[in-house]
């Protein structure tokens, strides 16, 4: 589609079969030119169409420090989330996020910190706590799109 924009973007859509609650498109294979073609319009018909026709529309694109993708597309973001693996990344190369942050470049960045070994490391503390009542859900709620995405990809 974003070559040849007379494609119908219903016919590129991926609908997996199931109970899975989501549909996909793949992103083909890798033009010479993906900025230009970032850049052409046709990536926004694909943001709208997606925005028309789901709850959620999620992009999955290359690290920001490797290549301009993800900013050339940045506006289309309601929200951008930042992956990291825990003593993987090369803390300098946080460098990149922080700047794009500080230059508002990224809408609304969260971090997610991925393969965090809780065994590791040294502390101390102490705590004590006590009490009674009913829990309320409400605020575990809020994710349970996600929640519900991942239980269904399991079946």
């Amino acid at each position: 589609y974003m070559i040849n924009p007379d494609m119908d973007l219903d016919n590129i859509v991926i609908k997996k079969p199931g109970n899975y609650n989501f549909d996909i498109i793949y992103s083909g294979y890798v033009a010479p030119n993906p900025a230009e073609l970032l850049m052409n319009g046709h990536f926004d018909d694909v943001i709208e169409y997606g925005r028309r026709n789901y709850d959620y529309v999620l992009v999955d694109t290359a690290p920001v420090s490797l290549v301009t993708d993800t900013v050339l597309i940045a506006h289309n973001a309601d929200l951008t989330i930042y992956v990291s693996r825990a003593n993987y990344l090369d803390k300098r190369l946080l460098q990149v996020p922080k700047e794009l942050y500080q230059q508002s470049k990224l809408k609304n960045m969260a971090f997610v910190i991925n393969d965090v070994d809780f065994a590791r490391g040294y502390g101390y503390g102490y705590g004590y706590g006590y009490g009674y009542g009913e829990r309320d859900d409400k605020s575990s709620r809020r994710f349970d799109f996600l929640r519900n995405l991942f239980k269904s990809a399991k079946r």
